[in-house]
């Protein structure tokens, strides 16, 4: 019960996760090229990453 509600909440999200995945990584990026502090994109870039691969895992094994 529990692993379902947390695949239809995470196969439903996974787009707006995918796109603070994609917005952080691009900040990152800038920020290295201009050698400034990007500590709290890190954490946003570390939690959409761990929800993302979460979510397919997930979905892999809930699948088989």
């Amino acid at each position: 019960m529990f692993f379902e509600l947390l695949l239809i909440v995470g196969v439903l999200t996974i787009p707006i996760w995918g796109v603070v995945f994609c917005l952080n990584l691009i900040s990152i990026i800038e920020k290295i090229q201009y050698k400034k502090d990007f500590t709290k994109n890190k954490v946003w870039f570390t939690i959409s990453f761990v929800i993302m691969v979460s979510t397919i895992t997930y979905g892999l094994v809930a699948s088989s």
